[in-house]
């Protein structure tokens, strides 16, 4: 595995101007447009600034799956799917709803215990993509130690030779990254800004041509050419742990579970993000 050091991008994107009105505290600035340079749409359910809209987002066509974790009338084990097309299981009893970000509802908690407690979203054809994008919120209570990684989305298997492997990590200090694989080769690309503890943050992962990005909070933290998608991989999303070392089609076994943090709004989409700032 090569391992690359994002850079710390020293530019803005075009400024983007929105009127919130909606009496909403604010918790962020970042606001998020997909393919902003071909369709020029301003996507609200992906902004800090303004009202994040689960049922919006999910009637956008590249909206593939997004989980707003408002899942109180349903069975203890189900995550829903807004879009109706790929419901998660919950493995393991060691994540509760939650308070979410100010404006965004509940949020899913994985318990500080290591109680290998995870989500299981299963495979389809619709992640077959040869770019995109995943976004959500996130919120840990803790950095932790050096040599210790957790896994925030995963989907992965053991077979080295296998292409479409793409996830996201938790690393010490409160570092995070991504990873990708294809042909055998796999990279990892590590944020060049930490998450904060007991702070909502919100991250975004941009795959495929003209190359992997990692945003947080609206920046650009860290770039890498690579321009593989998630072709070829046959591996369930897991959110919640690790699945590089799982046999690949399953899940099992998952590794370096999440714990003490939380997740709300994740969203994953046939197009890439860009995001911008109300400065």
């Amino acid at each position: 595995m090569r391992i690359r050091k994002g850079f710390l991008a020293a530019f803005a994107w075009t400024l983007l101007i929105v009127s919130v009105g909606n009496g909403c505290e604010p918790v962020g600035e970042p606001i998020a447009s997909p393919d902003l340079f071909n369709s020029g749409r301003i996507l609200e359910p992906d902004a800090g600034y303004i009202r994040l809209d689960c049922e919006q987002s999910a009637e956008l066509p590249e909206t593939l799956a997004i989980y707003c974790f408002e899942d109180n009338d349903q069975p203890n084990d189900i995550v829903v799917d807004s879009t109706g097309q790929h419901d998660g299981k919950i493995i393991g009893t060691k994540t509760r709803v939650v308070r979410g970000p100010t404006c965004c509802g509940m949020a899913r908690f994985f318990s500080e215990s290591n109680s290998a407690s995870y989500i299981e979203i299963p495979d389809s054809h619709d992640w077959d993509l040869d770019k995109g994008s995943i976004s959500f919120w996130v919120r840990i209570n803790a950095c932790f130690i050096a040599g210790q990684s957790q896994g925030l989305i995963s989907r992965a298997s053991a077979d080295r030779d296998e292409d479409g492997h793409l996830g996201l990590l938790l690393l010490s200090e409160c570092n995070w990254a991504a990873f990708a694989a294809v042909d055998g080769e796999a990279i990892e690309v590590r944020a060049d800004r930490s998450l904060t503890p007991g702070k909502w943050s919100h991250i975004n992962i941009n795959f495929g041509p003209p190359g992997l990005e990692l945003y947080l909070d609206g920046r650009l933290v860290a770039e890498d050419t690579f321009r593989s998608g998630m072709e070829g991989s046959r591996n369930p999303w897991v959110i919640g742990a690790d699945t590089r070392e799982a046999k690949p089609g399953t899940a099992s076994p998952p590794v370096h579970f999440l714990t003490g943090a939380a997740i709300d709004l994740l969203r994953i989409s046939s197009a890439r993000n860009k995001l911008v700032f109300l400065e």
